[in-house]
């Protein structure tokens, strides 16, 4: 599996470029570019092995062009014989991770399956949501990520990642729609991540029933400092989502709505919540949690909320 911006991602790189310039007159003498050959990392997984594996590829048209392209790729080895739904469920999983991960959309570009004995087969892994995915945005700046691959433990992280997305899948699903549907409505936005809130709870409570206030004090008390030092009171936020929430579900045009740009930060703290809520599942350690202190885009969240004391 090829996911574009994995290898920005996570940080591996087998290239040493080096320039030598002169300055007076100003003009570049030399340009040299060193690959050196990254071995390939191996972790065992519930799921079977998972192998990282970095590439490089040159191309030239000998006169006025040259470059070089690193990228990486995933392979997972099933411990056992797994069908079409177990390939998908891994590739959704696996771009929804990168997604979360760099806040922007990803492109597969790649997806190769090959049973125990036979051949490499492409396969156009069309699917739901994230999957039907074939756009590119710009090379994503470590400050916008939310989290880097050795925040998550690396390939270790991937692997329970994989675990717990599978066992999540409608959070996760719920989730990615920030990304890839990026034209719904503010609030059809906010339906998305209240979702993906309510559908965590009840999975891991195990209960149908859930009350949407105390469930949203559960999430906030899993999720921890990085949450709570991003909204303050959280009987306050907690208060205004349940209320935004029954705004526009039961009292629809009876009240007054929130504003456009109240509604999306609003949106914003919600999907933070969920997102650190699954990350203390795959067993991210502390230091290592997205917060308003690592995180420019929390604390641009943070801000928002902070300065917005309407009830």
């Amino acid at each position: 599996l090829g996911i574009r911006h994995f290898a920005r991602w996570s940080g591996t790189s087998g290239l040493r470029p080096s320039l030598v310039i002169q300055d007076d007159p100003p003009r570049t003498d030399e340009i040299r570019i060193v690959h050196t050959a990254v071995p390939d990392t191996t972790v065992d997984t519930p799921h079977g092995q998972l192998v990282l594996r970095l590439a490089c590829t040159f191309r030239s048209d000998r006169i006025a062009e040259a470059a070089v392209e690193q990228a990486c790729t995933l392979e997972l080895r099933f411990a056992e014989p797994g069908g079409v739904v177990d390939v998908l469920q891994a590739h959704h999983a696996l771009q929804a991770l990168v997604s979360i991960a760099v806040s922007a959309p990803v492109r597969v570009t790649e997806t190769r399956v090959r049973p125990a004995a036979g051949r490499w087969l492409h396969v156009h892994a069309q699917g739901v949501g994230a999957g039907s995915y074939s756009g590119d945005v710009p090379t994503p700046r470590p400050n916008e990520m939310l989290f880097t691959y050795a925040d998550l433990g690396g390939l270790d992280g991937i692997g329970r990642w994989l675990t717990k997305s599978k066992e999540f899948w409608p959070v996760v699903a719920a989730l990615t729609s920030r990304w890839y549907a990026p034209d719904l409505y503010d609030e059809l936005q906010f339906f998305s991540m209240v979702t993906a809130a309510e559908a965590f709870e009840r999975i891991r409570r195990q209960k149908q029933d859930v009350k949407f206030k105390p469930a949203l004090k559960r999430l906030v008390a899993l999720a921890g400092p990085p949450f709570q030092s991003m909204v303050g009171d959280v009987n306050r936020w907690a208060t205004k989502v349940v209320r935004t929430r029954n705004e526009h579900v039961v009292h629809r045009g009876l009240r007054g709505d929130p504003d456009g740009e109240s509604l999306y930060w609003l949106t914003g703290s919600v999907y933070a919540l969920v997102v650190l809520c699954l990350l203390r599942e795959c067993a991210v350690p502390e230091e290592n949690l997205p917060s308003p202190e690592r995180c420019p885009w929390m604390a641009t969240v943070a801000r928002k909320l902070c300065g917005d004391r309407r009830e």
